[in-house]
């Protein structure tokens, strides 16, 4: 048997079409896995952005506790306005 130019080209183009259709399946798949990684990395970071919350409502309330100190033990002005400040704050975002 032997090969002859028009049967190499036949075969040529029909591993190019192959390669073709494999790609666009592969973009295809690819387009429909994208969404779910993207919820996935969504939840990642709505996840860690409430224990931001968290962290930050603590450290909130610790500097309001170490202003509640020091106005306990005389110190007035900017203290007693930024104690109020905080309260303030911290009910408004309680009602939210």
């Amino acid at each position: 048997m032997t090969l002859v130019i028009p049967d190499v080209v036949g075969w040529a183009a029909f591993i190019g079409a192959v390669a073709a259709l494999l790609s666009w399946l592969f973009k295809g798949f690819k387009f429909v896995k994208e969404p779910e990684e993207l919820r996935e990395e969504i939840s990642a970071i709505k996840e860690e952005q409430n224990t931001m919350k968290e962290e930050l409502k603590i450290l909130t309330s610790g500097i309001l506790a170490c202003l509640k100190g020091l106005h306990e033990q005389g110190a007035n002005g900017p203290v007693t306005a930024e104690i109020k400040k905080i309260e303030d704050h911290m009910n408004e975002s309680a009602h939210k």
